[in-house]
């Protein structure tokens, strides 16, 4: 079975970090994005949309789920500044699902993946 991911926009530090776009993803029985699959989508996107600007890493701590509501909390290194952002699922269409990014507070807690 394969999903298509469609990512949101954010900006840190005045930089766009994710555009919208779409990638089919392998998934098992449960439907599910992995944890290599969805930081490889988050690199991507903030590479087509910042050529110029250095990406150290992108690091989430495990599958996101194919459920609405499903959220974690991945970090986004740039420059050597961490940078939190929070995917959330937003809806399920079939082999699609859309989530939503956006950058987190420094005060906001740290969440791992949803059960």
């Amino acid at each position: 079975m394969r999903l298509r991911v469609l990512a949101a926009s954010l900006s840190v530090a005045s930089l766009a970090l994710l555009g919208a776009c779409s990638a089919e993803v392998s998934v098992g029985s449960e439907k599910s994005m992995s944890k290599a699959d969805l930081e490889k989508k988050l690199t991507e996107n903030f590479e087509q949309n910042n050529p110029d600007t250095p990406l150290d890493s992108v690091s989430c701590p495990g599958d996101l789920k194919a459920e609405v509501g499903q959220a974690q909390t991945c970090t986004v290194v740039v420059n050597g500044e961490s940078v939190d952002v929070k995917v959330t699922v937003t809806s399920v269409d079939g082999d699609n699902i859309n989530f939503s990014i956006e950058e987190q507070s420094s005060d906001a807690p740290s969440e791992s993946p949803s059960e």
